[in-house]
């Protein structure tokens, strides 16, 4: 994964720019979005096929920016008070490893007494 986390950090062969509300913008790869995502695959078959500019209104930005870093890098850091949005993402974005790993995450972090961040969340994580 990490040199698939390096081109989230470069503009090397993007060919996809998501346009945020709080006027960010990331430049991504439809290969990597859609391999590691259902939803994306299917958006860039059908409604996003032949667009460059893609303007995501519904989703706030920071929870948009978390899943990206997931699907770039197979890890992210969650705070609790946005465990439920994000765990309805990674199912919207059909993304079955953050899903399990968020779940797995909010029980540890039940258990150890944090109350601000859950424990980091990758791929390994995942509750099989």
């Amino acid at each position: 994964m990490s040199n698939v986390f390096r081109l989230l950090n470069s503009e090397a062969y993007t060919d996809v720019e998501f346009r945020l509300t709080d006027n960010s913008k990331l430049k991504l790869h439809r290969s990597v979005l859609a391999a590691r995502s259902g939803l994306f695959n299917i958006y860039f078959q059908n409604r996003w096929k032949d667009k460059a500019v893609v303007r995501i209104r519904t989703i706030n930005p920071d929870i948009f920016k978390g899943l990206i870093r997931y699907i770039y890098t197979g890890a992210m850091s969650c705070e609790i008070n946005d465990f439920q949005e994000y765990l309805r993402m990674a199912r919207k974005c059909k993304l079955p490893g953050l899903d399990k790993a968020l779940i797995k995450a909010v029980k540890e972090s039940e258990f150890s007494g944090t109350n601000t961040y859950l424990t980091p969340i990758n791929d390994n994580n995942i509750v099989r």
